[in-house]
This record gives C-alpha cells, structure tokens and sequence, in this order.
C-alpha cells in the first residue's frame, strides 16, 4: 500500500471515530446529528477513494469510485444542514434543507448509474480514473 492509499485510510478512520464521538455527545440532538452525518460522509468519501486506490479489477474500481462520488455528493447537503442548524436553531429553514437532500438523494442515485460515471480508464497516469457519463 501507498502512502497516499494509507493517508486516505487513517483520514476515513479519523473522520468515522470522530461521527462517533460528536454523535455521542448528544446535548444538541440536531447539531451533532448533522455534523455526526457530515463526518461520515467525509469518512466513506475517504474510505471509497482507498479502496479504489487498492483494488485491482476494474469493476470493484468501478463501483469504490460511483461509492466515493456517491459520499461526496451528500457533503454539501449535510454541512447546509449544520450551519443551518447553528445559524436557525428554531429551523424556520426546513424547506432549503428538504431540497437539498432532495437534490442530494437524486444525485447520489445517478451516481449509481452509467449516466453519471459511465466508466473508469487508464488516463493522467492513473491505472483507473472515472470516465463521465453524460449526466
């Protein structure tokens, strides 16, 4: 293994055990369950990028890059939702925060699709790198 593949792995390991700790501290339900979801996406977004660097075959490399890509797509609506929470902590907001885990959701599942990520191909000196679909 690298030491980029191994960085990629302490940082999702990092990133889990911290969901955990914030998650556990629970005294603001709806701030540390946000921010809880926000590091673990960051940790799977990690964990994703590793096994992609690790596998061999281009069908697990395939579905590790649509699992990454799928991770980091619900950052943003995640980290809208805790600064939400700190800055509208009655949350007269819901709906900005509906839409965008709606436009998250919808993304995560062309992700999973060949309209998003059709392939992964040899390019940039990578052995794998994701090749666009026309989403």
């Amino acid at each position: 293994m690298d030491f980029r593949t191994a960085l990629l792995l302490l940082t999702s390991i990092a990133y889990f055990l911290l969901s955990l700790y914030v998650f556990s501290k629970g005294k603001e339900k709806t701030l540390n369950q946000t921010l809880s979801l926000l590091a673990l996406a960051i940790a799977a977004w990690n964990f994703g990028q590793a096994m992609g660097e690790i596998e061999e075959t281009k069908m697990r490399v395939l579905f590790w890059t649509r699992f990454n890509v799928g991770a980091v797509v619900m950052v943003p609506a995640f980290y809208l939702h805790f600064i939400m929470s700190l800055i509208d902590p009655r949350g007269k907001r819901k709906t900005v925060i509906r839409v965008a885990y709606l436009a998250s959701l919808v993304l995560v599942i062309l992700v999973m699709t060949p309209l998003f990520i059709k392939d992964v191909a040899p390019i940039f000196g990578f052995k794998f790198y994701p090749q666009p679909g026309i989403a």
